[in-house]
């Protein structure tokens, strides 16, 4: 359990899991003689060396890499997009094919005249949040999370969260629920390292301008 000192927490536990970097092909000095891929799930491949030694981890033939795992590249009017070959790390291989075709009621007839290829979606742009805005929402999760509680403390830019935790008697998840519902609202990630720096709301507040840009 995390210990309260102060600003949110002392720590707070991720778990992750992650089989390698599934897009990853071997590379050249990992081994003496040819790789052998083979299954490793319905999506990845895993390539070995003569000696049987494990050297990475790539995608199967119509999937792409998504850091530590693989997706099966999209559809299209139910026609399944594909690569020209395994080992593809990212969505701009996949395509559906200028041969794909389509049957209904009118007949049979080809989709594109040409491979048509994926691109990467747009990032739509953040929103921008004044000061105050973010003060507003930070007031606003707590009320989500303590309820009645955080009508009894005064919240301003110097209020410390020391203060806060105790006049609310807020426990330890509570802090770490808070710190992960500030990561969800704003798009961002509160560093552990940075969390002791974060004293007070004002604290808060340019952190979170600062890691919105």
């Amino acid at each position: 359990m995390p210990k309260i000192i102060g600003g949110f927490a002392t720590s707070f536990v991720v778990i992750a899991a992650s089989f390698g970097n599934a897009a990853a092909i071997c590379g050249p000095g990992v081994c003496t003689g040819d790789v052998t891929w083979s299954t490793y799930s319905i999506s990845v491949q895993v390539g070995k060396c003569l000696d049987g030694t494990v050297c990475g981890y790539r995608c199967q033939q119509n999937y792409y890499g998504t850091g530590s795992a693989c997706s099966k590249c999209p559809s299209y009017l139910s026609i399944e997009g594909i690569t020209s070959g395994p080992g593809t790390t990212d969505i701009t291989s996949c395509y559906i094919s200028k041969d794909a075709t389509i049957t209904d009621v009118t007949g049979q007839y080809t989709v594109f005249a040409q491979d048509c290829y994926y691109t990467e979606p747009s990032t739509p742009n953040p929103p921008s949040w004044s000061r105050h805005e973010i003060q507003e929402k930070l007031l606003e999760i707590l009320n989500e999370q303590l309820g009645a509680n955080i009508q009894e403390v005064e919240f301003t830019y110097e209020t410390r969260w020391e203060d806060i935790w105790i006049s609310t008697g807020a426990d330890s998840l509570d802090v770490v629920d808070f710190m992960m519902a500030i990561e969800e609202e704003f798009g961002i990630e509160v560093r552990e390292e940075d969390l002791q720096n974060m004293q007070t709301v004002l604290d808060t507040i340019a952190y979170i301008e600062k890691e919105l840009g």
